[in-house]
């Protein structure tokens, strides 16, 4: 009996070093394929278009780091609503790669809440320059303050081309 738990115990453990190795070895090739699409030229154009600060992003240490022209900084230590620029412009440039270049479609549910006003006009310009380059843009939103600035860029830039709902309750 003693001999057969030895061996079952054995063979667990065995198993699960296994697994842990394969896991391991899935999560660096992961990790690899995240900071190639960082590194990717239309992912940082899109978020140095997007940000109007920072240059570059990097994986590192298991959190990302993004760089300006003079500092680093870890997405953690960002301001939320900085964060939620680099964490928009990450979106569109990956969403933008994996397509190919093809337009899409997005589904944003209030992105951008806690930006500040002034970068909220930049984030609806940005999101607005993918619906004119063929994006189908869907942006739900509580927040009146930017449900207004969609509306009225949107008018401007889109010829009427889109659709605002509003539910009542």
């Amino acid at each position: 009996e003693k001999a057969a738990e030895y061996r079952q115990t054995t063979a667990r453990i065995l198993a699960q070093i296994g697994v842990k190795q394969v896991l391991a070895r899935i999560a660096a090739e992961e990790d690899e394929r995240i900071r190639m699409g960082l590194q990717d030229r239309a992912v940082r154009r899109v978020l140095q278009e997007t940000t109007q600060r920072y240059q570059s992003i990097d994986l590192q240490n298991e959190g990302l780091v993004v760089r300006s022209e003079t500092a680093e900084y870890d997405l953690a230590d960002l301001s939320t609503g900085a964060r939620e620029q680099v964490l928009l412009a990450l979106r569109m440039g990956f969403a933008s790669r994996l397509a190919g270049g093809q337009p899409l479609f997005m589904l944003l549910d209030d992105a951008f809440q806690h930006s500040d006003w002034q970068r909220r006009e930049r984030l609806v310009e940005q999101v607005l320059n993918m619906v004119q380059a063929g994006w189908q843009v869907t942006y739900l939103t509580m927040d009146d303050h930017l449900r207004d600035l969609f509306d009225t860029a949107a008018k401007k830039a889109l010829d009427g081309d889109y659709r605002l709902h509003t539910i009542e309750v």
